[in-house]
Parts: C-alpha cells; sequence; structure tokens
C-alpha cells in the first residue's frame, strides 16, 4: 500500500485477498465488525499489564555498550530537547471525583471520621476500576469487571489508563516522580513546587523517543481526596503514543513502592 510505483501498489482488490486480512479473527463476525466487545475489551486490556520485576533501561533509545572507549556517541539523546521550552502555563481537565469528594473540600470536624473510613472505602473502589488491573500481579481481569460489563467501555474506560494512585504525600510523590525520570535520562523543562498545602503540581516533559521522534507531555499529581489520595497522570501533548505509554509503564516500574496496588 506504500509503494511509490501506482503500477506496484495494493488496490483494495489485492488486500481482500491477503492472508492477513482473510485470516479467522475471533472478535470479527461475517459483516466485519465487532462480534465480542466485551472479550475484545478483556483481551486488550490484559495486554496492558506492568511487569515490575523487570528493570527500565536508563537510555533505551540506545544500544547497550560494548566497550565503553570505542562506544559511538549517539547523533540524538533522549536528553537533548528537540525545540525550546517555554513556560507557559499548563491547563489539564479535571478527572471524574471517586465517592464525591474533591480537593477542594474542607475537612471539618464532623468530617474527621468520614475523612478515616474514605481510606479502606476508596481502596476497595479503585480494585474495581478496570485500569488498576494492569498494577495486579495477574495478567487477568478480575471476574467482578467482566460479569457486570455490557459494552466495550465497561471494560476500557475512555480516560487514559496512562495513571496511578498513591498516598505518599503530594512533595514526596513528586520527588519520587522526578527521581525516576531523571534516572531514565529524562530532561525535565518545567514542574511546579509542592509543599505540605498543595492540592496540585505537575511535571513539563519534553524529550526525543526511542525512534528519535518529538515526544512531550505532562505529568500531572493531583490530591484527590482528604484522606491523601493523591492521582498521577501522564498526558501526552505530541509523540507516538506507543512511546507515551511504554514511557509511563518505565516510570511506574521505578515509582513500584509508591503505587496503590489493587487487593487481589
Amino acid at each position: 500500500m506504500l509503494k511509490v510505483d501506482v503500477l506496484e501498489r495494493f488496490k483494495l482488490d489485492d488486500i481482500r485477498i491477503h492472508s492477513w486480512y482473510t485470516r479467522p479473527n475471533k472478535f470479527m463476525n461475517s459483516k466485519g465488525t465487532v462480534s465480542d466487545s466485551v472479550s475484545l475489551a478483556t483481551n486488550m486490556i490484559e495486554r496492558l499489564h506492568i511487569d515490575f520485576t523487570t528493570v527500565p533501561d536508563s537510555s533505551p533509545s540506545q544500544e547497550p555498550p560494548k566497550q565503553v572507549e570505542s562506544q559511538p556517541a549517539p547523533a540524538l539523546m533522549s536528553t537533548q530537547p528537540i525545540t525550546p521550552a517555554f513556560d507557559q502555563p499548563f491547563d489539564w481537565e479535571a478527572p471524574p471525583r471517586l465517592a464525591g469528594l474533591t480537593a477542594s473540600q474542607p475537612v471539618t470536624a464532623h468530617d474527621a471520621s468520614r475523612v478515616a473510613m474514605t481510606h479502606d472505602l476508596i481502596a476497595a473502589q479503585l480494585s474495581q476500576e478496570p485500569h488498576m488491573t494492569q498494577f495486579s500481579q495477574s495478567h487477568n481481569v478480575p471476574l467482578s469487571l467482566t460479569q457486570n460489563a455490557r459494552r466495550f467501555r465497561d471494560i476500557v474506560p475512555a480516560q487514559s489508563l496512562a495513571r496511578f494512585y498513591s498516598y505518599q504525600a503530594l512533595p514526596q510523590l513528586l520527588g519520587t516522580v522526578r527521581s525516576a525520570l531523571h534516572t531514565l535520562n529524562v530532561p525535565i523543562h518545567a514542574a511546579t513546587a509542592a509543599d505540605d498545602k498543595a492540592k496540585q503540581a505537575y511535571i513539563r516533559i519534553r524529550m526525543s523517543d526511542g525512534r528519535k521522534q518529538g515526544l512531550s507531555g505532562n505529568v500531572v499529581l493531583e490530591s484527590i481526596a482528604e484522606d491523601g489520595l493523591v492521582e498521577v497522570r501522564f498526558v501526552k501533548a505530541k509523540g507516538d503514543p506507543l512511546e507515551w505509554r511504554r514511557l509511563f509503564k518505565r516510570v511506574a516500574v521505578l515509582c513500584r513502592d509508591a503505587i496503590l496496588m489493587p487487593r487481589e
């Protein structure tokens, strides 16, 4: 299909008889549409599982050195910015809230006991979230999720799966994420300073991916509950979605001690 010469290029009739097109697909019916959207969604999200036993490479875009003396310098490193970085204000979309709690809700004496109870309640609720399955020890989606699913979005949500939750204090968690990015040789062009009273923070990333193409976005840290729950979201601005996903997985592995894991 990408042949420059028109005479050599695949036509639609050629595509229809190609083995890639004619091979059996258990998720497709005779009309060429999805036959079982829930099974398709389950299969897709199971493949997003993160293996926390792996050790991410600090320079994924470079070949492992054979000899330090003879190793040639790469033409483009992940620490080399492709465009100038500007301190522009960054605005992000607020995620759906859990249990009606927001970061701006004040805690009163009447709410003290309720806040103490929400820790376990929110942890139990998060265990049923589809995106939490990527952090579980098992590759399988929980039966409680698949049995109640009726459509594709019940398994694969519309929101990005490049996110995790943590009960680390926001300033400490910001340092943990920045340390992970530093370990991966990812340049940080801008970041907010978080104190003990901060409810939001972000880290701006602009780098070259493994294909030496531009990759940029923001890591958003936001306190979403008064019991100390913080959500970390990777918001891509530009670049290959697969490379952005790989970056998220490598950071998640390095931050595994801070991530709230689902209850098995």
